[in-house]
Parts: C-alpha cells; structure tokens; sequence
C-alpha cells in the first residue's frame, strides 16, 4: 500500500471542513461589526519550524524561519492574508543550506478561533510556484497553524506560531 501523499491529505482536510461548516452568515449589527473590526489586529510577526518531506528532505534537515504576517476580515467568516517569509533549510549529506523566501496571498474561512485557508506563493531558490492550505487557530493576538508547500519538488510542512501586533 502507498503513503497519502500530504498535499492531499491537507486538501482533503480542507474539502472536508468546508462540507462540515458551512459559511452562513451570522446575523450582527453594523455597530458591533465596526467595533470588532476597529480592535482586530491586522500585521504580525511568526517563528516556524519547517519539515521537508520527498526529494527535498533528503537533501535538508528540519529548517526554521521568520514570516510577516497580514490578515483584513473581507466578510463574516472570510478572510484575506498575505504572507512574506524566510525559511533556512540545513543541508546534509554535503549539501549546502538553502535560505528561501516566500511571497503568498490568499484567503482564508474562519469559525470563532478556528481557520482553514489557502494562499499561492512563490518561493525563491527552489524558483516554484506553489498552493499553500494551511489550518490553525487565532486567539486574538495569538496565531498557531499549521501550513503545507503543497507543490513542486521543494516540498516541507511548517508549523508556525504568530504574534499581531
């Protein structure tokens, strides 16, 4: 029997709970609407530790990395994000390290402090374009989740803790 390959573990993760919550708008007044989005926090700063798998695990230890964060409530339950990051990958078996950095922009659902969401990205010295989905939590200020580089031969999965300012 073969591995599930992680991207689609992770978009069918995300099919799955797009099924299970649907986006119906909850009733609020624009007054608490305003109000909420005046305190929401916007930009953030994230530490991760990144995970290569396939091809590119056997070429790079587990790596860490520093990302920007951006995230502007669009509607009820969605969200737009943006994300710039470097990530350092050691490398092993004589290989050198590999610093990448990251530019992505997409959307994301969120339910309470629960959120899925996926962004396009391009990634530097892998030179791919890649679908990122991602799943976490937000507590207010507070942001962990859980992202997949979905596509290409640099492929890793990144767990990320986040601070908004």
């Amino acid at each position: 029997m073969s591995k599930l390959c992680p991207s689609v573990f992770w978009v069918s993760v995300l099919v799955l709970m797009a099924l299970i919550f649907p986006l119906a708008a909850g009733a609020q007044s624009n007054s608490v609407r305003e109000e909420w989005l005046a305190s929401y926090k916007h930009f953030g700063a994230a530490a991760a530790v990144t995970f290569p798998y396939q091809d590119f695990g056997d070429s790079y230890n587990t790596g860490y990395g520093l990302h920007g964060m951006a995230d502007f409530p669009l509607i009820t339950f969605l969200n737009l994000i943006a994300d710039v990051g470097w990530n350092h990958f050691p490398g092993k078996n004589g290989e050198e390290s590999a610093d990448i950095f990251n530019f992505a922009g997409g959307a994301k659902i969120a339910i309470g402090v629960f959120f899925m969401g996926g962004e396009v990205g391009y990634f530097t010295d892998v030179d791919e374009v890649s679908w990122i989905p991602s799943i976490g939590l937000r507590f207010s200020r507070f942001e962990f989740a859980a992202r997949l580089k979905a596509v290409g031969s640099g492929s890793w999965t990144t767990l990320r803790f986040g601070y908004y300012f």
